[in-house]
C-alpha cells in the first residue's frame, strides 16, 4: 500500500498536480494510544522511505493522516493534549520537515473534538517548534464538516440557507483551530459521543 501511494504521488506530480497522501488505519477497535502511536510511526515511516524511494517533491506534496489516538472501541480514550503530544512525536519521528503540510482525517471524532483536537495540536506545535513548525497542520475533515449539516437539511430544500450558515460556522471553528486560536463553544449540532464510519456513512452513537 506504501507503493501504490507513493506511485500515485509520482504519477500526480508528473502530470502538475499536488498528491494528497492518505495512509489509512482503521479505528474500528480496542487498541490503545500507545499500540496506535507504535502503528502510525511504522506505517508513516514507510510510506515516506516509499515517497523517497521515488524521488517524491515533498514541497508539493500533503499528507492526509488521522490523528493519532486510540481505537474506537478502547475503553481508555486520550484527551485532547494526550492525542496531540503522541501525534507530533510521531510526526517527529517520521515526517521531513520539507513536507508542504499534514491535513487530518476527523474519522472517529464527533464535530468538537475534531475542532478542539486540532486546536491542541497546533497550540502544542507553537510551544514545541518556537516559531519554526515544519509543516501547516489542518484538517480535511469529511463527516466533522458534514454531520450537523446533514441533520439540518433533512432533505428539505428550504433548509438551505441553514445549511450554509451552519457549514460556515463549522469552517470558522476549524479555520480558528489552525491557528490554535479556537474558542468555545462550539457550533455543532450532535449529541453524539463518536462518529464512526460505517457501511452506511456513519454512526452517530458510541461504538
Amino acid at each position: 500500500n506504501a507503493n501504490q501511494l507513493a506511485r500515485y504521488a509520482k504519477i500526480c506530480q508528473e502530470k502538475g498536480l499536488v498528491p494528497i497522501v492518505e495512509p489509512e488505519i482503521l479505528i474500528t477497535s480496542d487498541y490503545d494510544l500507545a499500540r496506535s502511536k507504535h502503528v502510525a510511526t511504522a506505517v508513516l515511516a514507510e510510506c515516506i522511505k516509499e515517497l523517497k524511494a521515488l524521488q517524491v517533491d515533498f514541497k508539493h506534496c500533503l499528507l492526509k493522516p488521522q490523528m493519532v489516538m486510540p481505537g474506537s472501541d478502547c475503553p481508555t480514550q486520550a484527551s485532547p493534549e494526550e492525542v496531540a503530544a503522541a501525534t507530533l512525536d510521531v510526526f517527529d519521528a517520521t515526517l521531513p520537515h520539507e513536507l508542504a503540510g499534514v491535513f487530518f482525517l476527523s474519522g472517529g471524532l464527533t464535530e468538537e473534538q475534531a475542532t478542539v483536537n486540532l486546536n491542541t495540536i497546533n497550540r502544542l506545535a507553537q510551544e514545541r517548534y518556537q516559531g519554526s513548525q515544519p509543516w501547516k497542520l489542518s484538517f480535511s475533515f469529511g463527516r466533522a464538516l458534514q454531520a450537523s449539516i446533514l441533520k439540518l437539511w433533512g432533505g428539505k430544500d428550504e433548509n438551505a440557507d441553514s445549511c450554509r450558515a451552519q457549514g460556515a460556522k463549522l469552517a470558522k471553528a476549524n479555520s480558528s483551530a489552525c491557528e490554535g486560536e479556537y474558542q468555545p463553544p462550539h457550533p455543532s449540532l450532535l449529541q453524539a459521543a463518536t462518529l464512526v464510519e460505517t457501511f452506511r456513512g456513519h454512526n452517530s452513537g458510541t461504538q
